[in-house]
């Protein structure tokens, strides 16, 4: 279903007839290659907060639990773009991006937690541990730009887009510690090859941007854009396979994105089909917050009583997500 709805969006794009008064050279279109080395990661942090009868007072007691998926991954996409001038020259560009993961990441799923008890000065980490992860990652990017002024060796347009990115994870067995009573750490190292989680998150960010450009040669150009989305919605599902225990959180907030790069057009700009190869790099950091809920579809055999059906909401809930590329593509103008 999902190809489906790419390829009619892609069949959509490309069948726009141009703005009104398109003059110069008519629909030009472009169709690009991409691979990319990743690096980064997508996390959430959980935080619960209540006042508990300890030695017979009451105290605030915070218990805050963060996951940290690894982004450490090849992927490829391919981009559809057509464009052409209108108002003496001025240049405007459709296009999409649709993209997928090559591999699972090298890195491996941290998780860690935290007791703080601010009136005894208590804050330490408990627990941490690491996993094995495997991952399923597309990304769906549709844009559009307009030139500021007539085309010449300075550009710099104008752009507004909708990007969403799916990240799907299963995570494997879990080394590491916990601290006892005295605080000292205790190693563990259990269900080796089982899975113990189930992750999912969708960014949805529709954003702004500019996207400059300079040609240095004849047939160098460098360029770029910055993009900015105070409109990002973000949705999450964690299934605790071993606790019995699903969170699903909603959050909202921010993204920033940058790419800057270089690209060489074979046998010059002369000619009407031209190849072009470019290198580049990117990077995008998305913040939101929210709240979460947690269902229990079993018993936790973790804890005493069973919990088969209890719910917590309204819980405090963050995902960040940090994400760098270098990446390596070749494009087909005709």
């Amino acid at each position: 279903m999902r190809r489906v709805l790419a390829l009619t969006v892609v069949a959509g794009l490309l069948s726009l007839p141009a703005p009104a008064g398109a003059v110069g050279d008519g629909l030009d279109f472009a169709v690009s290659a991409r691979a990319k080395k990743m690096s980064g990661y997508t996390k959430y942090r959980m935080t619960i907060s209540g006042w508990y009868d300890y030695s017979g007072s009451l105290v605030l007691i915070n218990l805050a639990s963060e996951l940290e998926f690894p982004l450490d991954v090849y992927m490829t996409d391919a981009t559809f773009t057509m464009g052409g001038t209108f108002m003496k020259e001025r240049r405007w560009t459709l296009g999409v991006t649709i993209g997928a993961d090559m591999q699972d990441p090298r890195g491996r799923m941290k998780d860690s937690d935290w007791l703080q008890i601010p009136e005894y000065g208590f804050d330490h980490k408990i627990i941490y541990s690491e996993s094995g992860a495997a991952l399923k990652a597309a990304y769906l990017d549709i844009f559009g730009g307009v030139g500021l002024w007539p085309q010449s060796s300075l550009r710099l347009d104008v752009l507004i887009g909708y990007r969403r990115q799916k990240l799907t994870y299963d995570i494997f067995g879990l080394d590491g510690w916990s601290l006892d009573e005295n605080l000292n750490p205790i190693t563990f190292s259990a269900f080796a090859g089982e899975q113990v989680l189930a992750y999912r998150i969708t960014y949805s960010m529709p954003y702004l941007g500019i996207a400059p450009a300079v040609d240095i040669m004849p047939s160098l150009r460098a360029d770029g854009n910055i993009s900015f989305s105070p409109l990002v919605t973000s949705r999450d599902h964690d299934d605790h396979v071993l606790r019995m225990k699903e969170l699903d959180g909603e959050c909202t907030g921010t993204m920033f994105s940058a790419d800057a790069g270089l690209a060489y057009t074979i046998g010059g700009p002369a000619g009407r089909l031209r190849w072009v190869i470019g290198l580049g790099y990117e990077y995008m950091y998305i913040s939101a917050s929210g709240t979460e809920t947690q269902r229990w579809y079993g018993d936790d055999p973790s804890s005493e009583g069973d919990e088969t059906g209890a719910t917590l909401s309204g819980l405090r809930h963050k995902v960040t997500s940090r994400q760098n590329g270098i990446h390596l593509n070749l494009t087909c103008r005709f």
